[in-house]
């Protein structure tokens, strides 16, 4: 079991308007961060947005523990977020997501898990279904 999916979502219309929102968010954010660390279990985490802060705030609390699903970041901190040894999910953004694309072919094979879920997007309906490693 792991603690998340935690958040740091810079997207939320709130947090765009207001700086305060983010201040907000980082304090609940490094809160979580804490208590995986504390019962040595891997993070979850939601980085959309904040891929820069989570570069800085995740290391300083947690180990290879961790997992950034549907990252779809810029490449730059995608290589820092890879130095660091953590792992990323290989998800339905795939079908739309060119960044997501990026981030799964830059990840090394042994640090993708896989991810799915049902979810609606823009008319876009995606399905869950079992999927086998040669399906990939």
């Amino acid at each position: 079991m792991g603690t998340g999916e935690i958040a740091l979502d810079f997207w939320l219309k709130e947090a765009r308007k207001d700086p305060s929102g983010r201040d907000l968010q980082k304090e609940g954010f490094k809160s979580l961060l804490d208590l995986g660390k504390s019962y040595g279990r891997p993070v979850i985490i939601h980085s959309r947005g904040a891929w820069k802060d989570c570069t800085i705030l995740v290391p300083e609390v947690q180990d290879r523990k961790t997992v950034f699903p549907w990252y779809s970041g810029l490449v730059d901190i995608l290589d820092k977020l890879l130095d660091t040894g953590y792992f990323f999910s290989a998800t339905p953004a795939a079908q739309y997501s060119k960044n997501h694309r990026m981030a799964i072919s830059k990840t090394p094979l042994e640090r993708i898990l896989l991810f799915s879920i049902m979810k609606k997007n823009r008319n876009l309906l995606i399905l869950s279904r079992d999927s086998k490693p040669w399906q990939m």
